[in-house]
């Protein structure tokens, strides 16, 4: 009968201890995916003595903390801010598992899961490092070519030192264009785009380091649209995707005045792209109406625009504004003239008169030279 109850003081001692395990002692983290740190604790269906609280080992920040019911996260280190979780549904069954979400390498280090109920209390430590599977990305996922400069497309991916199995492949999404390709270690252009030929080139000295930008000499309005970035090394892989927009400054308008007996006419030519927004404005900033466009598109796909206001009156006090929106350029060219018609319509008048005089002076000395060599001549 002693032996008996010894037994079952054993079992209930052996049963009522309290530990605290992380199954597994180290953890890769994938850079930008969610982690889970794993920790099991001896459980007890009454949640109200339960402390869950996980730290960084080294400096002992607070990663997340859990008592009263509730998440307690006033303490918790600004890092780790809305990036953090438990399994509320699973700690009444011994889980105390930290979700961390979006990875990133200040992630990786020592994390304790420190454990308390009214069983007992104890810690479990493990190790997070922060690896990068295979990716590429496109920093900036739009991009705005300007006319006369150099467009440069960003495109990063995950590197590996040995070149010999990189391949990089840039190519228009819409109809598969080859943009730019390397590979066996050096740039491969026998399937090149026509429209590329000769104005295409890649970081050659950055892409041990993960740099496969694409530098697009000269851009034209047919460089817009979709490319993809596509990357291929012995770690993986991917694919990325960006889009490029062409703007090009309008040139100084060139003005010109044209004159005539009912009106007077102002008018500016340039060229620029895309479509911009033009106005005429008064002497007071009113919009006025009385004005006329006119559209074309040069050579090098350029828009040509030129713009004519007419005046009625002998004195104009007007502004031609231009805005290229995509480019945020705004043109403002004020225009004062004064004439007065009654001295324009008899200087008119006037010249009419003296061009006729002019000629008729001209004919009788003609006339009168004619008339003197036949004199001189002798006669046979």
């Amino acid at each position: 009968m002693r032996w008996l109850l010894l037994c079952i003081v054993v079992v209930d001692v052996l049963v009522a201890s309290f530990e605290v395990i992380t199954p597994n002692k180290h953890l890769l983290a994938i850079r930008g995916r969610p982690a889970i740190l794993g920790c099991e604790f001896t459980p007890d269906t009454d949640l109200s003595n339960l402390v869950v609280t996980w730290q960084r080992q080294e400096d002992s920040r607070v990663v997340h903390s859990f008592y009263y019911l509730h998440d307690q996260l006033d303490r918790q280190s600004s890092n780790y801010q809305k990036r953090t979780s438990l399994y509320s549904s699973e700690l009444g069954k011994g889980n105390a598992s930290l979700i961390i979400a979006a990875v990133s390498p200040k992630d990786a280090g020592w994390y304790l899961c420190i454990v308390s109920n009214t069983k007992g209390t104890g810690r479990a430590l493990m190790q997070v490092t922060c690896g990068a599977s295979f990716e590429v990305i496109t920093p900036n996922k739009h991009l705005l070519a300007i006319r006369g400069r150099p467009a440069i497309l960003g495109c990063e991916f995950t590197p590996d030192t040995d070149l010999s199995n990189l391949v990089v492949t840039w190519q228009r999404q819409e109809d598969s264009r080859v943009v730019h390709s390397f590979y066996y270690k050096q740039d491969q252009l026998d399937r090149q785009s026509s429209k590329y030929q000769n104005r295409t080139s890649l970081y050659s000295s950055e892409l041990g380091k993960g740099n496969a930008s694409l530098i697009i000499a000269a851009v034209s309005p047919k460089d817009a649209g979709w490319y993809l970035c596509i990357v291929s090394n012995t770690k993986g892989t991917g694919r990325a995707l960006m889009q490029v927009t062409y703007g090009a400054y309008y040139s100084e308008p060139r003005i010109s005045i044209l004159v005539n007996s009912s009106a007077l006419k102002v008018q500016f030519e340039t060229e620029g792209f895309p479509k911009p927004e033009v106005t005429w404005l008064g002497e007071h900033n009113q919009n006025l109406s009385c004005h006329m466009e006119i559209y074309g598109q040069t050579e090098d796909g350029l828009y040509f625009i030129k713009s004519i206001f007419e005046a009625q009156k002998p004195v104009v006090n007007v502004t031609f504004t231009l805005k290229n929106h995509l480019l945020n350029q705004n043109l403002h060219r004020p225009v004062f003239l004064s004439y007065d018609k009654d001295t324009t319509d008899h200087m008119i008048i006037a010249l009419v008169f003296l061009t006729v005089i002019c000629f008729l002076l001209i004919t009788g000395i003609f006339w009168l030279a004619i008339k003197k060599q036949k004199k001189q001549t002798p006669s046979l």
